[in-house]
């Protein structure tokens, strides 16, 4: 009995993946069930059912229903009876390689007893057609109705391997065998040969409705009589669609020919599935110039003819930046812009890659000038796109229209996708902040001003909108959801490919440091991907390739050295610690600098000279510690001028100690119950001071450079010299990005560790060593400038860094000395202990002994106490003196004074275990009094 249409196309077909090319589709219930959103009407929830066994759909949003024809037929505008047909000759007889869905019977389908099965498909070698077939035989032939793609595979069998002709042909083209292979290429060398053996094995009726034979007033011929080079259009690795071409075109002839019927799909369409989302795509014309992009390894898909391009293959290549390389002549420039025009309708960009005069097609470009300079062309590729603010004006009319149900998230999406269409780059930092590169500028996505003025630039909506809000929010949570994830972008970023440093400029490049070079980039869209945000604070910097090492080093001297009013050593030591600013993502120490001394002394225009190197402006300030939280995130050098210690509260000792200590505060997120951020001052602070700072944990991170008037050199005039030294900033940053490239950069990793270990050596417990990991990088640097300050000189830097240690160790000793504020509590009380003498014990109930020298000189003073004992007595003390006495008990004194055991030392204090009664533990103080 013969099959149903819908029969033959269910038997073959996988009904979940025919319907997933339209929408996604959840798993299979039980009951072989489906659901999705309707690709037939836009929808919100999923109304739209497929059942797996029987094929059948049902939307219950807008009342379609029916089967795989009906749909088909919906989906593609065709009659039930087109869409039956294409059905049949894509899925129903020919299959596609798929077995029946899972759950679903089927029949099998028994061969008439009286006809016998259908003998294999012969080749034009061993071909049995020339004797008469019986009538049984005839009748199966025209009974068995072949698919299209079993005739389609039989033909092209014919004609493998290909003949040294055709071999030749396409070698004379530059396309070499395992190519044609590839695209299962054939060539028939004997057509009529193949037209008996196909008639033989499948019989005329099969063959017409294949589009084998063709027929016309009652006659038939071979379709590939004269054109014996056959390509196929393959769907899922099976042939859809043959393409035959002549070997020897001949004036007026037609050189190509095609089966008759629709083109189901673009030559190499099973390339897209190998191919990621956003990556280029090139779309040209026939399968010659295809085989070639693919071979020189371009992605590509061909049309059949330069008019044949469909509305509906948009829907193929919209994930992708589609490039069109069409013939270089009136056909193809029209069928480029008719293919440009569909995809705007869509929304969606085109780049066109332009041939030079003269060449016919991509195919004889890269034969002739090969892929470098192809790789030009591409570069230079205009993208031709919708304007987003014709495109934003149309769709609010949809938004405001009732009947439409466009929403304002649907148009933030659309303005999402039109970003990255058009060479946009969505970043999600894990900090989630969202950022968005567009036309080599990055900017935030939010309610700020570089983002507000792009988006009102391109879209006319105006931050203030209440749409615009709408949009800016659906596109931060696209990013969020969709966008690349990055580490946390920073100005400069050091990779396996290279040091990077963002130039600031108009441009948008970056200098990238590597292999002793320096090569300028642009930001973003560089061959590394290496995308770096800016510094708020930092003026442009125009790398000049011109400016040698050497003077570029004696600028720095000049601008930068000379007028710091301190030892020439601490000026070495000022330049290498800002020039460390550079490398900061190398380290999480981050030593403070304090640049000290009396009024007029120097220490701010030194903080100015430092800052216009890096900046390229002045930024010594005061501020908030709100406000140095977020400079120091984005920003990598902070100024705090005559920071005292009354100014010195809490919070900003805190801020301090996180800078120094590389630890992150995290707080709540303003406007949310349960977000968190995370505060990380990412940043070099200096601070300028008269008084000295008082907390050991700052004191140890903190490098302390006086300066003096007698160092302040003659005739200086700040303004004049500041304005030099900007000028000159961009030449001074050239030369010195060279020296990092060639000098600094290579073996940065092993010459740190060796540096270190020579520290931990030489200063094991040196005042700064909590910070050791930071002055390695200065020590690098420093060693470099003085081979350029004192050349054929011997190297002095060792000498220059033990120099350093010694003027860091004295200072932060007088400082801790000074400041220590168990050892002020500790002296007082001996004070008190001197002038009461024997009425001591009566009022602070401790006895103390005094050792005196022969000429009866007081030489040391000791007395023994428990911390209970020593709290009493110095809280006594407190409120005799009137000072408020800021230990509240006696383990949190013990414990301060054993933290404080070294600096108590070397002030004359010794601290000794004597006894434990009663479970407390009681010391034995004491203090030399010469």
């Amino acid at each position: 009995m013969r099959r149903s249409v819908t029969g033959r196309i269910l038997e073959k077909l996988d009904v979940r993946a025919f319907y997933s090319q339209f929408t996604r589709l959840s798993k299979p219930s039980q009951k072989g069930e489906c659901r999705g959103l309707c690709p037939l009407h836009e929808e919100k929830t999923a109304s739209f059912w497929v059942n797996v066994h029987d094929g059948s759909f049902k939307c219950f949003g807008c009342g379609k229903g029916g089967g795989p024809v009906q749909f088909y037929a919906a989906i593609k505008n065709l009659s039930p009876f087109e869409a039956a047909a294409e059905l049949l000759r894509i899925y129903g007889d020919n299959g596609n390689g798929r077995a029946p869905a899972r759950g679903r019977k089927t029949a099998p389908q028994p061969m008439p007893k009286c006809i016998p099965p259908a003998p294999p498909v012969p080749t034009p070698t061993h071909n049995p057609a020339h004797a008469a077939a019986s009538p049984v035989q005839e009748r199966s032939r025209e009974e068995r109705q072949a698919s299209p793609t079993e005739i389609y595979q039989a033909l092209l069998k014919c004609g493998r391997p290909l003949a040294a002709q055709a071999v030749d042909y396409f070698a004379g083209r530059g396309i070499r065998l395992e190519t044609l292979d590839r695209f299962q290429v054939s060539f028939l060398s004997d057509t009529r040969a193949v037209e008996r053996c196909l008639l033989d094995a499948f019989g005329q009726g099969a063959l017409v409705r294949a589009g084998v034979l063709q027929e016309k007033d009652g006659k038939t011929w071979f379709t590939f009589s004269r054109h014996p080079i056959v390509f196929p259009i393959l769907k899922d690795g099976l042939p859809v669609f043959l393409q035959g071409r002549l070997l020897d075109p001949k004036p007026g002839a037609p050189k190509y020919c095609n089966v008759a019927g629709p083109v189901p799909a673009l030559f190499n369409r099973d390339r897209l599935t190998e191919v990621g989302s956003g990556a280029a795509v090139y779309l040209c014309e026939g399968a010659p110039d295809t085989m070639a992009l693919e071979q020189a390894g371009y992605p590509a898909v061909g049309v059949v003819g330069c008019s044949g391009f469909k509305q509906e293959w948009v829907d193929d290549l919209k994930d992708f930046a589609v490039h069109l390389v069409l013939d270089n002549d009136d056909a193809g420039h029209q069928g480029t812009e008719r293919i440009r025009e569909m995809f705007h309708q869509r929304n969606l960009p085109v780049r066109v890659v332009q041939l030079p005069e003269g060449i016919k097609d991509v195919n004889d470009f890269l034969d002739g000038h090969g892929t470098a300079e192809f790789q030009e062309l591409v570069a230079k590729a205009a993208i031709h796109s919708v304007d987003l603010r014709t495109m934003v004006e149309k769709l609010l009319r949809r938004v405001s229209d009732p009947s439409d149900r466009f929403s304002y998230r649907a148009l933030g999406e659309e303005i999402y996708r039109w970003f990255e269409n058009n060479g946009g780059v969505f970043v999600l930092t894990p900090a989630k902040q969202a950022y968005l590169m567009f036309n080599r500028q990055l900017v935030e996505i939010g309610n700020n001003d570089d983002f507000n003025a792009l988006m009102m630039e391109k879209t006319d909506l105006v931050a203030g909108q209440f749409q615009a809000r709408m949009v800016w929010q659906v596109i931060r949570s696209h990013c969020v959801l969709y966008g690349r994830r990055d580490a946390d972008l920073s100005w400069t970023h050091a990779s396996r490919t290279g040091f990077y440093i963002n130039l600031h400029n108009r441009r948008n490049e970056i200098a990238c440091l590597r292999n002793g070079a320096v090569e300028v980039v642009p930001n973003g869209s560089n061959r590394d991907g290496v995308m770096l945000r800016s510094a708020d604070k930092m003026a442009p910097i125009e790398f000049d390739p011109t400016v040698t090492p050497r003077e570029s080093v004696e600028l720095l001297r000049d601008l930068a050295l000379t007028p710091l009013a301190c030892e020439p050593e601490n000026k070495l030591f000022l330049v290498s610690w800002i020039l460390a600013a550079f490398f900061l993502d190398f380290t999480f120490e981050k030593p403070l600098l304090k640049l000290s001394g009396h009024t007029g002394s120097g220490k701010t225009t030194a903080a100015r000279i430092l800052s216009c190197l890096l900046y390229g402006a002045d930024h010594v300030e005061s501020a908030t510690v709100a406000y140095c939280y977020a400079d120091t995130a984005r920003n990598p050098f902070l100024i705090c001028d005559n920071l005292e210690t009354e100014n010195m509260n809490p919070d900003v000792a805190q801020f301090l100690l996180h800078v120094a200590t590389g630890v992150a505060k995290g707080k709540r997120k303003a406007g949310t119950d349960s977000e968190t951020v995370r505060e990380s001052a990412r940043a070099l602070v200096a601070i300028t001071a008269i008084e000295p700072l008082t907390k050991p944990e700052l004191i140890n991170r903190t490098y302390d450079v006086e300066f003096r008037a007698i160092f302040k050199q003659r005739g200086f005039m700040q303004k004049e010299h500041l304005t030099k030294l900007l000028e000159g900033r961009s030449r001074i940053l050239s030369g010195l990005f060279r020296i990092f490239a060639a000098e600094v950069l290579p073996g940065l990793d092993e010459k740190r560790r060796e540096i270190l270990s020579k520290l931990q050596v030489l200063y094991p417990n040196h005042s700064k060593q909590r910070v050791d990991s930071f002055l390695t990088f200065m020590i690098v640097i420093v060693s470099v400038l003085l081979r350029f300050f004192e050349a054929g000189k011997k190297d002095r830097t060792w000498e220059v860094v033990d120099w350093w240690i010694q003027y860091q160790s004295r200072l932060a000793e007088e400082t801790e000395r000074d400041t220590n504020l168990p050892i002020y509590l500790l002296d007082a009380l001996v004070k008190e202990m001197m002038a009461q003498g024997t009425d001591f014990r009566k009022q602070y109930y401790l006895d103390f002994q005094v050792a005196k020298n022969e000429l009866g000189e007081p030489m040391e003073l000791s007395f023994s106490a428990s911390g209970r004992d020593l709290l009493m007595a110095l809280q006594i003390l407190g409120k005799n003196k009137g000072f408020k006495f800021p230990f509240s008990n006696a383990k949190q004194l013990g414990i301060r004074i054993a933290n404080d055991s070294d600096v108590l030392e070397k002030a004359g204090w010794k601290r000794e275990h004597e006894k434990t009664v009663h479970g407390l533990k009681h010391y034995r103080l004491t203090r030399k009094l010469v």
